[in-house]
């Protein structure tokens, strides 16, 4: 069995004044990337709508690019033990709502952030507790509430350095 060479995404140079149609599938797969990257979600890849985009003549070539931007964004996280930058945006741009005291806003990026961890298997619901890595469980009430505490403690801190 032929051994698949990884591709990174992440770095591959999407020429500005190509026409999606002619894209090469790295091409493809990269633009799709940068599109995860902003809206930090799978709901972003609409298979009707970028079907059209790229000029394909069947879906299944979009729903095999998720599935295989799934595995990049799993591997990259296994590989380098860092989470993937999709979440690194996403906590920048919280950061940012947070400095900016749009508390809806940090809500709904960190539920997304998330979701997201629970897609890449990072995290694992079980009931209503989050599964860490190794044997520790905890409530998604104890993690709210740890969240809020290093929240409180980086605004001291913050004020401090002020």
């Amino acid at each position: 069995m032929k051994k698949r060479v990884k591709t990174d995404y992440a770095n591959i140079h999407i020429p500005e004044n190509k026409d999606p149609r002619e894209y090469t599938v790295d091409e493809r797969r990269a633009e799709e990337y940068q599109m995860l990257q902003q809206a930090g979600t799978f709901r972003v890849l609409h298979t009707i709508k970028l079907k059209e985009r790229y000029g394909l003549k069947s879906a299944t070539s979009i729903s095999r690019d998720r599935q295989i931007l799934f595995e990049y964004l799993v591997d990259s996280f296994n590989e380098s033990n860092t989470l993937p930058d999709i979440i690194l945006k996403k906590k920048w741009a919280m950061e940012e709502a947070r400095k900016s005291n749009d508390y809806k806003l940090v809500d709904q990026i960190s539920d997304s952030i998330l979701k997201m961890m629970f897609d890449l298997g990072v995290l694992e619901k079980v009931a209503e507790k989050l599964k860490l890595e190794g044997d520790k469980v905890i409530t998604f009430e104890e993690l709210q509430e740890a969240v809020r505490l290093v929240e409180a403690e980086e605004d001291e801190e913050t004020k401090e350095a002020e």
